[in-house]
């Protein structure tokens, strides 16, 4: 968590905290078959897409409060498998990979 608002308040900063940022093509892979991992750390699996979401939509309140704008909003870029192997919140059979109910406000 501290990365992801160390580098959302550098965005924020270069606005002279005037603008709302919005987190666009979000998403974690659930396989490595479209891009290989850039780190070790980095792993593509069903598991690691969930904890990414939970990071996201778990600081609502901390990325709301970060601007007098709004904050900052996110949304998740792949709705299904088909649409980009991997990076979907459905897989093949439009089966959901994990319950993604985000809140819409906080």
């Amino acid at each position: 968590m501290p990365s992801l608002l160390s580098s959302t308040n550098w965005f924020v900063q270069q606005t002279h905290w005037t603008k709302k940022i919005i987190y666009t093509q979000t998403g974690w892979p659930t396989n490595a078959n479209v891009w290989q991992p850039n780190s070790p750390n980095a792993v593509a699996s069903v598991e690691s897409a969930t904890a990414f979401y939970n990071l996201l939509d778990g600081a609502c309140e901390q990325l709301k409060g970060i601007t007098p704008q709004g904050g900052v909003g996110w949304f998740w870029h792949i709705w299904e498998d088909a649409m980009l192997d991997g990076w979907g919140l459905l897989d093949w059979n439009s089966n959901p990979k994990w319950n993604f109910a985000p809140r819409t406000g906080c």
